[in-house]
């Protein structure tokens, strides 16, 4: 029983496969001869290059643009640090030049401190004094 289904599903495909029919021409379907073919095919290759040249266009034009930018950045990144370093520098001037007269009058009252505690030795009454305020 098995050998009589293989046997007819092994006649059934070869029909429909060795078939003339699909072959035949159909009337109202178009026949594409080889020609027709090959400048569709041309046409279409045609089509496919130009479209990749432009895409090859686009891409540099945008690797260009990416470029740029990273130069633009770069310079604006180099004139933000230089501006910083510039700050610090500014800040640090300024607090010497704000400390100088302080230390100039610091330097001047042990001067007269000095003076003071040297004249306490033969003062009493001073000596006396500078030792309330803890100076001697």
């Amino acid at each position: 029983m098995q050998r009589r289904i293989v046997g007819l599903s092994v006649l059934i495909i070869g029909i429909l496969c060795f078939r003339s029919s699909f072959a035949e021409d159909v009337p109202g379907r178009v026949s594409i001869t080889d020609k027709e073919i090959i400048e569709r095919l041309t046409r279409l290759e045609t089509r496919l290059e130009q479209g990749q040249k432009r895409l090859n266009q686009r891409i540099d034009d945008i690797n260009k643009r990416i470029d740029d930018l990273q130069a633009t950045m770069h310079w604006g990144f180099g004139i933000l640090f230089a501006m910083i370093l510039g700050l610090f520098g500014y800040i640090v001037w300024d607090r010497r030049t704000a400390l100088q007269p302080v230390m100039e009058r610091t330097r001047k009252l042990e001067k007269l401190l000095d003076a003071l505690r040297e004249y306490a030795r033969s003062e009493p009454k001073l000596a006396e004094i500078l030792r309330s305020f803890g100076l001697l």
